[in-house]
């Protein structure tokens, strides 16, 4: 552990423990996903790592907490698809709708409508 937690009780230094191992856990997959193992490429800045093959990517996120216990996103889901060697995009808006703008003959826009 990077800080000591010796003084809380023993269950919130259990569940420290296991929220640790459980990032290491993850963390370790995701390094091991190699540009031959993977169809998705994420760019932050400076960054780029791949994710597992089939991998969804959720964009525009918002949690709604409701008083009943249930949590609900919204947002724009992406994936990508290769079937018999044709590559397809498929998003997804959830409850709104989508429209799609050309932009050029390689390139589109995909907007949210506005709620």
């Amino acid at each position: 552990m990077a800080e000591d937690v010796t003084k809380l009780p023993r269950w919130a230094q259990t569940r420290i423990e296991s929220a640790e191992r459980n990032v290491e856990h993850w963390k370790g997959l995701a390094l091991q996903v190699s540009e031959g193992q993977s169809d998705t490429l994420v760019r932050s800045f400076m960054e780029e790592r791949f994710l597992p093959a089939g991998s969804t990517v959720d964009f525009g996120v918002v949690v709604t907490e409701h008083a009943n216990g249930h949590v609900s996103r919204r947002g724009v889901s992406c994936s990508w698809r290769d079937e018999g060697g044709v590559g397809q995009l498929y998003v997804n808006g959830g409850s709104d709708m989508l429209f799609v703008r050309p932009q050029a003959q390689n390139a589109l826009w995909i907007m949210k409508a506005p709620r």
